[in-house]
């Protein structure tokens, strides 16, 4: 009996944690969403622009980087400026702008809390910069936390 009552208490204290963690991921998400939009209502007002780079343009007239042949290496965060198709979910600093991206921004931020290892982003190089094909919101979620570097497959 005893141990039923303590493996209920870790189980409920884990799952405390755990409801801590993803609610305070889900206001980091509001917080990153909100500062956004406003951002970018402000930009807007103010005739600038604040959307992601998109690929196509940053392509017109640019001499592709040779491939990396699929490496992993550590990009710098700074230095991923666009998407090549999701641009209207993220500002150029990669706070997102929609809410439906919100559950799966969460989970990100959620592993990333847990230590859990994430698959690299797919990156695409123009240039000296850098295009998000897949990892948007682990992008998005390591900007939020101040990461500096991030794992890349560059294509």
């Amino acid at each position: 009996m005893l141990n039923n009552m303590v493996a209920t208490s870790l189980a409920q204290s884990g799952s405390n944690q755990t409801m801590q963690v993803r609610m305070r991921a889900n206001m980091l998400f509001s917080k990153a969403m909100n500062r956004g939009k406003r951002i970018m209502f402000l930009q807007q007002l103010l005739g600038k622009q604040n959307n992601l780079q998109t690929l196509a343009q940053a392509k017109n007239g640019t001499k592709p980087i040779e491939k990396q042949g699929g490496k992993i290496i550590a990009v710098a965060i700074e230095k991923i400026v666009g998407s090549e198709s999701r641009v209207h979910d993220f500002d150029k600093h990669f706070r997102p702008l929609v809410n439906h991206t919100r559950d799966r921004w969460v989970s990100i931020a959620i592993a990333r809390h847990q230590g859990i290892n994430l698959p690299p982003v797919e990156l695409i190089q123009v240039g000296d910069k850098y295009f998000v094909r897949d990892g948007h919101h682990r992008v998005s979620v390591a900007k939020t936390f101040g990461q500096a570097t991030i794992e890349a497959q560059v294509l």
